[in-house]
């Protein structure tokens, strides 16, 4: 069980920053490759599992904490270890949705949600950070600390399937809320033109070169041009007139 649940920590932040990044980049560009994010999340999982082996092999233990297993608070290496990953999750994830947040083209209800996915995936771990102090400093752990710890960790796993398969989904793949953009000085209001129901069918970013109308050619002769013939007009080949003079008294 402790295995189990040092693997589902670590893998279950690491993911977290994966999919804030993965929101960063569909507002803002285009969407990696699909097979570096499955490589990630490959890395991810393969890390966290070498990460949850080390008690296995003797470093440190589990330790059984009102009903469950867990990383033993009183132990440097996974105090250490668990604080390098969970920090920087914690701080990028909010630092990508802020990014996002700013962004005008967003609905509010993108923009409260994101804020919220992240209150969420921060209460699921907050209570490691106290828990470590008690446990680093030989302290007594306060009553139902731990329970109250280990509740919230697994209500946020319950909870982020609904999150992110049913309303992140909705918003950044089905519906496509906002067109792709590179960053820009002065920002504008983005109409949903881009809207598809083709999943992953991302539009293209604003600057990819417009492939020119192509006109019809003519293989044909070369024209030929007529013009009228100039019309003839008389003329006059007789004396000219002497003009008359009227003398005036």
């Amino acid at each position: 069980m402790g295995f189990y649940s040092a693997f589902a920590t670590y893998s279950s932040q690491m993911a977290t920053l994966l999919i804030a990044y993965l929101t960063y980049r569909i507002v803002f560009s285009t969407v990696p490759k699909w097979e570096y994010v499955a490589l990630v999340g490959l890395a991810i999982f393969v890390l966290s599992g070498l990460i949850s082996m080390l008690p296995l092999i003797g470093v440190a233990s589990y330790v059984k904490y009102d009903g469950f297993c867990y990383i033993d608070y009183r132990d440097v290496t996974h105090c250490v270890l668990w604080l390098l990953i969970m920090v920087p999750c914690v701080f990028g994830v909010l630092l990508l949705y802020v990014q996002i947040y700013k962004r005008s083209g967003l609905s509010k209800t993108v923009r409260f949600g994101l804020l919220g996915f992240w209150f969420v995936f921060l209460c699921g771990w907050v209570l490691g950070i106290p828990l470590i102090g008690f446990g680093l400093s030989n302290s007594e752990y306060p009553d139902n600390l731990n329970l109250v710890s280990g509740i919230l960790g697994h209500l946020m796993n319950l909870i982020n399937p609904l999150l992110y398969g049913i309303f992140w989904y909705k918003w950044f793949v089905a519906d496509r809320q906002v067109a792709p953009q590179k960053e820009l000085d002065t920002e504008f209001e983005v109409q949903d033109a881009y809207a598809s129901s083709v999943p992953y069918a991302l539009p293209a970013p604003w600057n990819t070169p417009v492939t020119p109308v192509q006109y019809p050619t003519y293989n044909g002769p070369p024209p030929v041009y007529t013009y009228d013939a100039p019309v003839a007009y008389p003329t006059y080949s007789g004396p000219l007139p002497t003009p008359a003079y009227t003398q005036v008294y």
